[in-house]
């Protein structure tokens, strides 16, 4: 090959050596710019994850504080509805002495009742019969209206609660409260002695809290109450249905393993010394399994900081803990071998016929 010839193969080999060169910084450029791509989307889906976490968070929040709204409400009206029709009051008017009744530690179902009973008094009283018309006469209300219509029983509520404002407590007051509300009428004496201007200031400020419950918002509550307790009914009605589809096949499971128990009795009382050898076995077992725990854990640790062994600056310091580290493995390895020999040997005690006859007994 002349000079110029060499010169030009040079000239070629070394633009192929700067050629590649190049080409692998411009690969090394792409793959960091990749890497820092990467690490960014790598940060941004981190980000989104997040924020959809906080979302599902916040919306289950929403949903289980919403249910408990709906549910306690349509607990409220079905209340209200149910009380109101046993005792025949307006739901709207007893809904609207819960506050006073609450803040007097009277029951509402026990206000019903005692409405109930200032109800009939009033009837009686209208027809002059009973003991209603003079207990009426004496505290100067009248039950009738001037066309001799019976008057609201709210209206009347008043008008004797008033009047028991205005008594002193005592007997005479507790036995009149009886005879107007019956049993309840004695637990209504803190209600009453509110008086006809105090109840209606806690009607207003039920109003104004939403406890009094309109006729339809009643009827809506009471309504969907009832669709939750066919809820109940329909997965109580699933649970047996299913229940009783697998009846048979769970009670065969459960007579083969009686059978498997009874088997097993059997065995053991036929084979006391088999018996005890198992139990040796599995004690030896449970400690060798105890051995290996603390064993598996050392080799671990070791594999584990083989790293910061390498990198530690004192080799003196790597001898230590190397020596530590293989004393430990051969105190465990030598706690292993001779459990390991134990079982062996109760294993060898035991024999494998006893085993053999054990598995024919409970097939």
């Amino acid at each position: 090959m002349t000079t110029g010839g060499g010169f030009i193969a040079g000239s070629i080999i070394g633009k192929m050596v700067l050629d590649m060169t190049g080409w692998k910084q411009s690969i090394a450029t792409v793959d960091k710019d990749g890497k820092a791509l990467g690490s960014k989307f790598d940060a941004l889906g981190q980000k989104f994850q997040d924020v959809g976490t906080k979302m599902t968070v916040v919306g289950a929040a929403v949903v289980a504080s919403l249910s408990a709204m709906i549910i306690k409400s349509a607990k409220y009206g079905d209340e209200m509805v149910e009380i109101a029709q046993k005792v025949g009051i307006n739901v709207t008017v007893l809904s609207s002495y819960k506050l006073a009744a609450d803040k007097t530690g009277m029951s509402i179902d026990g206000l019903a009742r005692g409405l109930k009973f200032l109800s009939m008094n009033m009837v009686e009283a209208s027809k002059g019969t009973g003991d209603g018309a003079d207990i009426f006469k004496e505290l100067g209300i009248s039950v009738t209206d001037a066309s001799g219509k019976l008057r609201d029983t709210d209206v009347v509520l008043g008008e004797v609660a008033t009047a028991f404002a205005g008594m002193e407590g005592g007997a005479e007051k507790t036995t009149l409260a009886v005879k107007l509300f019956g049993r309840a009428g004695m637990d209504m004496i803190p209600f009453l002695n509110l008086g006809a201007d105090g109840l209606t200031r806690e009607r207003t400020e039920a109003e104004r809290l939403g406890l009094v419950l309109s006729g339809p918002a009643a009827k809506a509550q009471n309504e969907f109450n009832d669709q939750l307790d066919a809820l109940k009914d329909a997965t109580l009605g699933a649970s047996m249905a299913i229940g009783s589809a697998l009846i048979p096949a769970a009670q065969a499971v459960v007579k083969h393993l009686i059978d498997v128990a009874a088997a097993v009795v059997a065995w053991t009382k036929e084979n006391p010394a088999l018996t005890q050898g198992i139990g040796t076995i599995a004690l030896a077992a449970g400690a060798l399994l105890s051995l290996l725990g603390p064993l598996t854990i050392a080799i671990g640790a070791v594999l584990k900081n083989i790293v910061y062994l390498r990198a530690a600056a004192s080799k003196a310091i790597v001898f230590t803990v190397v020596l530590a580290g293989a004393a430990v493995l051969i105190k465990a390895m030598s706690d292993f071998k001779y459990e390991f020999d134990n079982m062996n040997a109760a294993m060898k005690q035991a024999g494998s016929s006893g085993f053999e006859r054990f598995l024919e007994s409970i097939n």
